[in-house]
């Protein structure tokens, strides 16, 4: 049994275990939340899998990610796990001040993407070679389409309030555009409600990186990309928080979790009755065990909380530790693969 990782899959994937065991090359599609810095506490674990894919040889993999889940799988989709460690000691490294700008916050991104994704390595993401990326930005309409911040906090309250009665009728406020290389994205094709796709280039790679991690209220919007219609981008965990969505295609899905739910999009995780359980039949979900959290520092994974509860020393300090934690779970996931644990799962 596991002692730190969870193995938590929907009906297919838990069937498909039971009956042929556990390898990497069930595995066609793999996605990566928003959180900010949860994904800390499940570093090791990213890197794993990206080594445990390229030990196998296993066929091309389509990644999907939002916000700083989008910037994980673009490490990995260019450099592995070098470019990942690079992202993380970067992320690590965010100085937080008592109330930076909107330029403050931006150069500290592009600086973090400078680090993690060198120029040879951003040519190899932006072809599709090895894992076809998919990034989902949130183009604002209506009211949040704007750089000013009343209108643009008067759309999200706008946005929460319709939210709570349907969520497709966030499409009346923001839109998903899902950017990627490849023309026929698996997410592309998400119908819960309307989506749009965009294609990634070198020309807009930054700045759809940039846009995606884009906080309503403490970033800027981003304005202009290359190849892809003029707008105010956001965040793309407004629309896809978790990725609590059902795509077609051959294999399964993996989703290294640092939670044991899912929530679709930014506001729905305060009506837990909107999971759906279906969206998850053929994804398996790896998250920490309740005892691997409470056994971190402050008994809890790295949240943006800790900017402000937290010295930038300690703060760094106490997510350094999160990382070295994580190996745990990367170990138990390398013998899990490897055929030297058997693995126990639970339904969704």
């Amino acid at each position: 049994m596991q002692a730190n990782l969870q193995l938590i899959a929907g009906f297919e994937a838990k069937a498909h275990i039971d009956q042929y065991g556990l390898s990497m090359a069930m595995f066609t599609r793999i996605q990566a939340a928003s959180g900010g810095p949860k994904w800390l506490a499940i570093a090791e674990l990213d890197r794993e899998i990206w080594r445990q894919w390229h030990a196998a040889g296993c066929l091309p993999m389509s990644a999907v990610g939002s916000s700083s889940g989008a910037w994980r799988m673009s490490a990995l989709a260019s450099g592995g796990d070098k470019a990942h460690e690079r992202l993380q000691n970067a992320y690590i490294g965010f100085t937080a001040n008592q109330r930076p700008s909107y330029a403050d916050i931006e150069a500290q991104i592009r600086a973090l993407l400078s680090k993690a994704l060198d120029s040879n390595q951003r040519d190899k993401l932006c072809r599709g070679l090895d894992w076809h990326l998919s990034v989902v930005v949130s183009r604002a309409r209506a009211l949040s389409a704007s750089g000013n911040k009343t209108r643009v906090g008067l759309g999200l309250a706008a946005a929460m309030l319709t939210n709570a009665f349907a969520r497709r009728s966030l499409d009346w406020h923001f839109r998903r555009v899902v950017v990627s290389p490849e023309a026929n994205s698996p997410w592309g094709g998400l119908s819960d409600m309307p989506t749009e796709q965009a294609p990634l280039t070198l020309d807009n790679l930054e700045e759809v990186l940039l846009a995606t991690g884009s906080i309503p209220l403490l970033s800027a919007p981003v304005t202009a990309m290359a190849e892809i219609p003029a707008g105010h981008y956001f965040d793309g965990g407004i629309s896809d928080y978790h990725f609590d969505q059902s795509v077609s295609g051959d294999g399964f899905t993996l989703f290294p979790h640092f939670l044991d739910g899912a929530y679709a999009g930014w506001f729905d995780k305060f009506f837990k009755r909107r999971k759906r359980p279906q969206n998850f039949s053929r994804t398996l979900m790896l998250v920490p065990s309740d005892s691997f959290v409470a056994a971190l520092p402050g008994h809890k994974i790295p949240d943006r909380n800790d900017f402000a509860r937290l010295s930038n020393d300690e703060r760094r300090k106490r997510w350094q530790q999160a990382v070295e934690a994580s190996t745990a779970l990367a170990l138990e996931w390398r013998e899990l693969v490897e055929g030297k644990r058997t693995p126990v799962v639970k339904l969704v």
